[in-house]
């Protein structure tokens, strides 16, 4: 599959499966058809994108589906807004004016009619899809640079610039802010903290952050302790989510890496790591490989096991991975 060459700043699956989105520097949000691995059908996806939407005119940063109609899409840009596509046609069904450049996007989950957006002014905002209006607004002192539902929708998690997450519950008065976590390490370099650049939940209570201090982070959202933090791969600089499985956990990286880290390391002794110099929650055992050479990996995911209870052909070949390549772009 190949793009124009530009940075892939966010790219999903659907939630059934049946698709997969993209959208980034070149300012176009590309839809793709994803295949069955039959014996006729060797590739994930088709070769040429069954849409490509140019309504963008500046990067665009973030993608999200509906849970509850997949055909469902929003994107979202450095323009200054949220555009919302159904699949099923070449043109928009709305564009949202936010008013400020949007970092984020996330629908509701089980929902088609209510999403939040969040940009640089510091303002997550509610949106009521069929009004076309705000109906809830929530600020923070800082640009938001990510956010994600839980998959129960009870919590929405919000990362800012100096690498905090705001917890905001929903119900049907509004956004209602709960708590506060800090991603950043306790000293060192990025001792006053550094971006999230990523949210992907496990589970309701679990979530996995990505900060640009090179850092990935497992969080306990029941008693906001640190479980496992993983290193060894680059990220300072650009948008970079990490993602999980049932037992690994993979990333991108600025110098052309695909980073695979177990959830739990088997290297790390469970009887007192700190006389040996470890901790048995920081885990920077990993294997890489570089599927395009030097140039930056901004996406890494793993495929749905929805698409893979499709056919069991071709697992070996494609490794159960998905990478996007990228070239840096002076955004950030």
């Amino acid at each position: 599959m190949k793009v124009s060459g530009k940075s892939i700043w966010s790219s999903h699956f659907s939630p059934d499966g049946n698709f997969f989105a993209t959208g980034g520097a070149d300012h176009i949000v590309r839809v793709w058809e994803v295949n069955d691995f039959s014996e006729e059908c060797r590739t994930l996806f088709n070769p040429t994108p069954v849409r490509e939407y140019a309504e963008h005119t500046a990067d665009v940063l973030d993608l999200s589906w509906s849970t509850k109609n997949p055909s469902l899409l929003l994107s979202a840009g450095l323009d200054k807004k949220v555009t919302l596509w159904d699949i099923s046609s070449s043109k928009p069904v709305h564009t949202f004016e936010v008013g400020s450049e949007v970092t984020a996007v996330a629908f509701v989950p089980d929902s088609e009619n209510y999403f939040v957006s969040g940009s640089f002014d510091g303002i997550t905002r509610l949106w009521d899809i069929s009004k076309a209006a705000i109906i809830s607004t929530a600020k923070i002192s800082d640009n938001i640079t990510s956010m994600r539902f839980s998959p129960d929708g009870e919590k929405l998690l919000v990362g800012s610039f100096k690498g905090k997450c705001f917890i905001y519950s929903l119900d049907n008065s509004g956004l209602h802010y709960t708590s506060v976590m800090t991603c950043k390490n306790r000293y060192g370099r990025y001792s006053g903290g550094r971006k999230v650049v990523g949210i992907h939940f496990i589970s309701n209570s679990e979530v996995l952050i990505t900060t640009a201090d090179s850092r990935l982070r497992l969080m306990n959202l029941d008693d906001f302790s640190q479980r496992y933090k993983y290193k060894g791969h680059v990220n300072t600089q650009v948008q970079m989510a990490a993602t999980m499985g049932e037992e690994h956990v993979i990333c991108g990286s600025e110098d052309g890496k695909v980073c695979v880290w177990n959830k739990t390391s088997k290297y790390i002794p469970s009887i007192n790591p700190k006389l040996l110099g470890r901790s048995a929650t920081h885990n920077d055992s990993f294997e890489y490989f570089q599927p395009f050479g030097g140039v930056m990996v901004t996406n890494a995911l793993f495929v749905p096991s929805k698409v893979l209870e499709l056919s069991l052909i071709h697992i070996c070949r494609c490794r159960r991975l998905l990478t996007c390549r990228s070239r840096w772009s002076p955004y950030h």
